[in-house]
C-alpha cells in the first residue's frame, strides 16, 4: 500500500512538472528571455503566475515586476532593472571561463545578487600546493569561497 502512495506521489510531481513545462514552451523568445535573466530574483509564486497568464497580460506583468523593484518611481529610470542588467553584463566579462556565460556561474550569481566584493582573493594555484583554484570574496565580514574543482575555470560556491 505504501508503495502504491509513493508512486501516485511520483506521478503527481510528474505530471505538474509536464504542465508547467508545457507552459513555459508557449512563451515568446522576449518572454522567455525576461523569464531566464531575472531567474535570480522572481520568487516561485511570480514564475507561476507569470507562467498561468494569457499572452496579452504577460507585457504588464513584466513591466509591473519591475515596478515593484524601483527604489525610486519617481524617477524616470529604474535603477535597480538597470543595475541588475549591469550587473549580468559585467559578469559576463570578468568570469569568462568554464564554458558557461560568466553570469549563469556561481561567481557571476553572487556578483549580480551583492554586487562585486570589497575584497577578492585569487588562489590560481590553490591555497596550498596541489589544491585546486580557489577565490575568497569578502563582503564585510562575510566571506564567500568558490573553487575550481575540475581546473576548467567553473569555480563552485561552496558553503562555509
Amino acid at each position: 500500500m505504501k508503495k502504491a502512495w509513493g508512486l501516485m506521489a511520483v506521478l503527481l510531481l510528474l505530471l505538474l512538472s509536464c504542465a508547467t513545462s508545457r507552459l513555459a514552451k508557449n512563451l515568446n523568445l522576449e518572454e522567455k528571455e525576461f523569464l531566464s535573466k531575472v531567474r535570480y530574483i522572481i520568487t516561485g509564486q511570480e514564475r507561476k503566475a507569470f507562467l498561468n497568464l494569457p499572452a496579452s497580460e504577460r507585457p504588464a506583468f513584466i513591466e509591473e515586476f519591475w515596478k515593484k523593484r524601483d527604489p525610486d518611481p519617481e524617477t524616470e529610470t529604474n535603477e535597480y532593472k538597470d543595475q541588475y542588467y549591469q550587473r549580468i553584463e559585467e559578469a559576463n566579462h570578468l568570469f569568462t571561463e568554464g564554458g558557461h556565460n560568466g553570469w549563469l556561474q556561481d561567481r557571476g550569481r553572487v556578483y549580480i545578487l551583492l554586487g562585486p566584493p570589497e575584497q577578492r582573493e585569487t588562489y590560481p594555484r590553490g591555497v596550498n600546493l596541489r589544491d585546486p583554484p580557489s577565490e575568497i570574496w569578502h563582503y564585510g565580514f562575510y566571506r564567500i569561497y568558490f573553487i575550481d574543482y575540475r581546473f576548467n575555470g567553473d569555480f563552485v560556491l561552496i558553503p562555509e
